[in-house]
């Protein structure tokens, strides 16, 4: 396995995009502390399995961001249908209350 190079620094990247929203997640993988070869620049097998186990670590932070993330998105989501359907309903009730006692034609019917 190759070894991360100084120039460029390892890491894991996601993305959301939806109509409404977009949101970057980055984590950086700090891999100082992992020695390379000096004669082919390959990582020995301990480097392999720490370098592995900060990959793991980072992919666990990165997944639970997301879920925190997408979890608060539907959330919001779930309000704000909940708000509609509230303000729908409300709409109907005083449409009966203002019609009360009153015959109701719907438009809908073509007779």
């Amino acid at each position: 396995m190759p070894a991360p190079s100084d120039t460029q620094q390892a890491g894991l990247s996601a993305s959301y995009k939806s109509p409404t929203d977009t949101k970057q997640f980055h984590y950086a993988i700090d891999t100082s502390g992992i020695a390379t070869s000096e004669t082919n620049n390959q990582l020995d097998k301990k480097s392999q399995t720490a370098y592995f186990g900060l990959l793991r670590a980072s992919t666990k932070n990165l997944q639970d961001d997301i879920n925190d993330f997408l979890t608060r998105k539907m959330d919001e989501d779930k309000k704000y249908t909940l708000d509609s359907s509230a303000t729908k309903s409300k709409t109907k009730e005083e449409l009966e209350e203002e019609n009360y006692g009153e015959e109701v034609v719907d438009d809908d019917d073509t007779g």
